[in-house]
């Protein structure tokens, strides 16, 4: 179930959250919503388009979270317009998280956040999931203190036999 998201955003204003990535950026929408937007198609994902891999993204994030896998509430896709891109593109909006970095943690946190990366990682792998890219808890993973709460993150290299991209997904953006 996509949420409906009323955005009245201007995106020149839009603060880079975090460290841009290889392939994509983080944009700070509202206070509780991002925008994951890919700048390059050379992902090395499963689907030839940005747009596809957005889609399994979105896909996947959705699915864990509707099993109990802590990952940011994913809300929808859709193009938007970039400063100093001249062209549009593909954009991921999702339930943002403000992160704090692992070192910047004392000793209890940095235990929980092992701990909590440990546990989510076996209920997608006990889900049926290759996960990619997560050789370590401080990589593709958020962590808010306030809760304390990790959120599994970057997951477009996941692999699960069970779950296919349709030509309905495309629909639902």
């Amino acid at each position: 179930m996509v949420k409906e998201v009323k955005l009245v955003v201007n995106i020149n204003d839009m603060p880079i959250r975090g460290l841009p990535g290889t392939y994509a950026r983080v944009y700070g929408v509202t206070s509780d919503i991002a925008v994951k937007c890919y700048l390059r198609e050379d992902l090395g994902c499963p689907y030839p388009s940005v747009e596809g891999n957005l889609m399994w993204e979105y896909k996947i994030g959705t699915h864990l979270l509707e099993n109990g896998v802590q990952v940011p509430e994913m809300y929808g896709i859709r193009q938007l317009e970039l400063p100093g891109i001249d062209k549009m593109v593909w954009c991921l909006f999702m339930q943002r998280i403000d992160p704090v970095r692992f070192r910047n943690l004392n000793h209890d946190l940095q235990s929980d956040w092992i701990r909590q990366y440990e546990e989510q990682i076996k209920l997608a792998t006990d889900l049926g999931y290759d996960v990619i890219d997560t050789n370590s808890p401080a990589k593709n993973t958020l962590f808010d203190p306030s809760v304390p709460r990790l959120y599994l993150i970057d997951f477009v290299r996941w692999r699960n036999p069970n779950i296919t991209l349709d030509a309905d997904n495309h629909q639902n953006h």
